[in-house]
């Protein structure tokens, strides 16, 4: 803990409410995207230093990496429902035997009325093209 109340924490700096410091840089990515707005929303002064550049060049990098994190958050999601109906899957399949059975026959079922409508599909097409 550092004088005056204020905390510091690898490296950033806020007040007891979270609040970010002047001229320190926030400490959560919300915060981050507000002072990247704000920084985005300020017009640029002609001989800007290099460590504004610097400081805006951090922050942008900052948000591009938490766009991804939130991507690659999405996709883990993603994988770990489609891994859960995978396990649930198995477990009834090993439990009835006869559900196994009764899935692979309603599977080709499908796979052949797939088969037929795409069938009938072309043969429209070409229908349509030779009246045309």
């Amino acid at each position: 803990m550092r004088a005056g109340g204020q905390f510091q924490w690898a490296g950033l700096a806020t007040d007891r409410g979270g609040a970010s410091l002047p001229g320190v840089p926030p400490s959560s990515p919300a915060a981050w995207a507000v002072e990247l707005t704000r920084a985005r929303a300020q017009p640029e002064m002609a001989d800007s230093d290099p460590g504004e550049r610097s400081y805006d060049n951090m922050l942008k990098m900052l948000s591009d990496l938490n766009k991804d994190l939130e991507r690659l958050l999405e996709e883990m999601e993603k994988i770990s429902v489609q891994a859960t109906w995978m396990a649930y899957d198995m477990v009834v399949m090993r439990t009835n035997p006869t559900l196994a059975e009764s899935m692979r026959r309603l599977e080709d079922a499908f796979l052949n009325c797939k088969e037929e409508m795409e069938k009938n599909w072309q043969e429209l097409l070409t229908e349509t093209k030779r009246k045309q």
